[in-house]
């Protein structure tokens, strides 16, 4: 089973896309929930995670900024998978988030079933 990491303020958000990853799950993957980005390296430190949702519009610690304090926190053999989650339409964060060397892709919130189904497509083929 892998472990997936959501790390957002909105407690609504993680609160609906907890509930929407739990019921395509599959018993596929854990989802482990984080309010602040300190809250999520501290969740790092204790468990082994896979994949990471985060937010980029944080207070205190944005998400990119919580990408430069996460590297010197991951094992290299260890390093998750990363999606910068956000609702903006703003073209120059999701071309960030493309051109980021930690991050593997973009995703629109809300996180949809067909994300979700994308998701495991991608990730846990058989």
């Amino acid at each position: 089973m892998k472990n997936i990491l959501l790390i957002d303020d909105d407690l609504i958000y993680l609160k609906l896309t907890t509930h929407v990853l739990n019921k395509n799950s599959d018993n596929l993957f854990k989802v482990y929930i984080a309010t602040s980005a300190q809250n999520g390296l501290d969740i790092i430190k204790e468990k082994n995670i896979d994949f990471i949702f985060l937010d980029i519009n944080m207070p205190v610690t944005s998400g990119w900024e919580f990408l430069d304090l996460l590297s010197p926190k991951i094992k290299q053999n260890n390093w998750p998978t990363i999606f910068i989650t956000s609702s903006t339409v703003d073209p120059n964060e999701k071309k960030k988030a493309k051109e980021h060397n930690l991050v593997h892709g973009f995703i629109e919130k809300p996180i949809s079933n067909d994300t979700v189904l994308k998701f495991k497509q991608d990730f846990f083929k058989n």
